[in-house]
């Protein structure tokens, strides 16, 4: 994860602000930039759905084997865990949709800050949050 320090020089380079300005865009930037929460739910929902991808995947070879050897019970029961996992999926999906919308809107509440306590300029707050978005992206990595 980013530093504040590196959000506010990335922005500096973009032109977005000085660097007189970079000690108070880390005080305003630590109070706003807040979605360890929802990297913590994106994260979680990431695993799981790796890990209900390798459910369905055993599942589906058991639910052949079982239907070779006519065993209809085992049949069932593996296509009822298919079923089970593919509501997680979309579960998780949804999770991880719903953070990232956390996240994004993170980005643009800290650029808005940022203008609000003029340090950049209110008509670049969109390309302040981009430049924000990229570097605790690539951070993350």
């Amino acid at each position: 994860m980013a530093t504040f320090e590196e959000v506010a020089n990335a922005l500096v380079a973009g032109g977005y602000m000085t660097e007189a300005d970079v000690a108070a865009a880390i005080i305003v930037l630590d109070d706003v930039l807040i979605m360890a929460d929802a990297a913590e739910i994106e994260g979680a929902a990431i695993i799981d759905l790796d890990a209900q991808e390798a459910v369905i995947e055993e599942a589906g070879a058991l639910v052949k084997e079982a239907a070779a050897e006519g065993d209809l019970e085992s049949e069932a029961l593996a296509e009822k865990a298919i079923e089970t996992a593919l509501d997680a999926v979309t579960a998780d999906v949804a999770a991880i949709d719903a953070a990232v919308e956390v996240i994004e809107a993170a980005y643009l509440n800290a650029a808005t800050a940022l203008a609000s306590a003029e340090l950049i300029n209110e008509a670049n707050v969109d390309e302040a949050a981009a430049v924000i978005s990229g570097v605790w992206a690539e951070e993350s990595e």
